[in-house]
């Protein structure tokens, strides 16, 4: 919910959605949100919601815990409106350093089953997937932004 309070602050009058697969993240967005946002639990890989229903879709530090990268990107895809766009924000492993800083978060978090790409690999995806005018961007050394329109 971090996200959307930020654009709710941004504009009031921005129709805001969101979506987790875990209902404790659900609950506390709307415990800071209240009305301000629709939020609902789901999965990435299988959005529910109709074909180019939104402006933009954004996705922040959780593409690499979905078990299909290549489905969820789809489905933002199918979701987002001609000529909108999807914002990806997300870790990338280019360099030794950012491997070890994966490797380390992975160790300290006891995460499994993730899928980290280097910024070629990300751009592929997208551009695969059937994005166009993509740009990319390094935020926080460790992650990445990678913007493509439908």
């Amino acid at each position: 919910g971090i996200l959307l309070g930020q654009l709710n602050r941004l504009d009031r009058n921005m129709k805001l959605h969101g979506l987790d697969i875990s209902e404790e993240m659900i609950a506390k967005a709307k415990g800071k949100l209240g009305s301000k946002a629709a939020l609902i639990v789901g999965s990435g890989n299988k959005l529910p919601y109709r074909s180019n229903s939104f402006d933009y879709v954004t996705c922040c530090t959780s593409l690499h815990h979905h078990p299909s990268t290549k489905n969820s990107l789809a489905e933002f895809y199918r979701v987002v409106k001609p000529g909108g766009k999807v914002l990806v924000l997300d870790l990338f492993v280019d360099g030794f350093l950012r491997q070890l800083i994966y490797t380390w978060d992975n160790i300290v978090f006891r995460e499994k089953d993730t899928f980290v790409y280097t910024k070629k690999q990300m751009h592929n995806l997208f551009r695969s997937t059937g994005f166009r005018n993509m740009h990319q961007q390094p935020f926080l050394y460790s992650k990445l932004i990678t913007v493509g329109e439908k």
